[in-house]
């Protein structure tokens, strides 16, 4: 199984017993930025729409696991994430989210 699921709602993340431990940290790191995200951002879902969210959602692993390439389509979030020495979480996102509300 090459995605490790995980509920937030239920509170856990599945891991591959046959990964290496530290591939194991690796999705824990993942997985809890995504956790995280959703407690302290869960605001922004209706400000940004489900789509936009969970894009920023997902870009934002550029932070706590910087040697994965991300998907596609967070190229240019990834690249604003690169642009800059950011102070605090919260300029991150406050930057991303008018990026994306500025996207067509």
């Amino acid at each position: 199984m090459p995605l490790c699921p995980y509920s937030y709602k239920d509170k856990f993340i599945y891991i591959c017993l046959n990964d290496t431990a530290e591939k194991q940290i690796s999705v824990l790191l993942h997985e809890l930025n995504h956790f995280m995200f959703y407690f302290y951002y869960s605001d922004l879902k209706d400000k940004l729409g489900h789509e936009k969210y969970e894009l920023l959602k997902e870009s934002l692993s550029y932070f706590s696991n910087p040697e994965q390439e991300g998907k596609p389509d967070e190229k240019e979030l990834r690249n604003l994430y690169a642009s800059k020495n950011w102070e605090n979480i919260d300029e991150i996102i406050k930057s991303t989210v008018d990026f994306l509300l500025g996207m067509k």
